[in-house]
């Protein structure tokens, strides 16, 4: 029995980001619904988190207002979720960046708008593509745990010299076909873990609590922050509608169970216990 335990005990430590515990997330987002079959465009998303076993509040049209109330939910959840059916133009009202950026929960950012300079400020652009049809991402970090069983290989598998790891994470059938990234791949005093195929554009990224996004940002990450492109682009058809594919929510997988072993493992610091233009939307 006690090999066994020692077995288990193991393989969990070796694969820290393989279980994800359910979690209490909120999904900023809001009522839009382009392709008129009376369902919002990102209802894909929280479909897939309930089925991941997450308990997901989603009150739309609900936070692009901040006050006292709402900033206490937020910070109170397991992780926020800003949906890429958000519209960035709507968060930014008064001192409405810094709160945001405040927040000590854990935050996902799936929109590149946000990002941008003109907007949140987590990265030195105010670039954010709405055109691109890139479906393969190279991983800058390879050995980052999000790509924890994702299958990476070259971009020509028939070319011996050729040593870039990509993987295929959007299905390109989805809505337009498109999504957005944001136009810079250096992400200041965050990490850039993936970027597109050809492109400089930043896919997938991270910053850690206290760190100011990047030099001169005047903005701070009050929690983890993670940002990580997916949904699709407005062309006359959908908003952010739910287009990764098998290995994208692999890795969407792996990156909530990362963003959420950071919450954990704050949680347990400090309690001691070792128990676990507006068109662009």
């Amino acid at each position: 029995m006690l090999t066994k335990l020692t077995l288990i005990v193991a393989a969990l430590l070796l694969c820290p980001v393989a279980i994800t515990s359910a979690a209490q997330i909120i999904v900023v987002t809001e009522n839009v619904d382009k392709n008129l079959d009376r369902v919002a465009d990102d209802q894909g998303l929280i479909d897939w988190l309930v089925a991941e076993g997450h308990s997901v509040d989603v009150r739309r049209n609900t936070w692009d207002q901040l006050d006292a109330k709402l900033i206490a939910q937020l910070n109170a959840a397991d992780l926020i979720i800003v949906s890429r059916l958000a519209n960035s133009g709507l968060y930014i009202h008064g001192d409405e960046t810094t709160q945001w950026n405040s927040l000590k929960t854990p935050l996902l950012l799936m929109s590149a708008y946000f990002a941008r300079n003109m907007r949140w400020n987590w990265v030195n652009s105010a670039v954010a593509t709405n055109d691109t049809g890139d479906i393969y991402a190279v991983a800058v970090d390879p050995n980052h745990p999000v790509f924890r069983g994702i299958q990476l290989r070259p971009l020509d598998p028939n070319d011996p010299r050729d040593h870039t790891q990509v993987v295929q994470l959007v299905d390109p059938n989805v809505g337009s076909g498109i999504t957005s990234f944001i136009g810079a791949t250096d992400m200041g005093n965050g990490r850039l873990i993936a970027r597109s195929v050809g492109h400089a554009l930043g896919w997938i990224a991270e910053w850690d609590a206290g760190a100011e996004f990047y030099p001169g940002a005047g903005q701070f990450a009050g929690g983890k922050r993670m940002m990580f492109m997916a949904g699709t682009q407005d062309v006359s058809s959908s908003q952010g509608e739910f287009n990764l594919n098998e290995a994208g929510q692999q890795l969407l997988r792996n990156v909530l169970a990362w963003l959420l072993a950071e919450e954990q493992e704050q949680t347990n610091g400090q309690d001691g216990s070792a128990e676990p233009p507006l068109a662009e939307g």
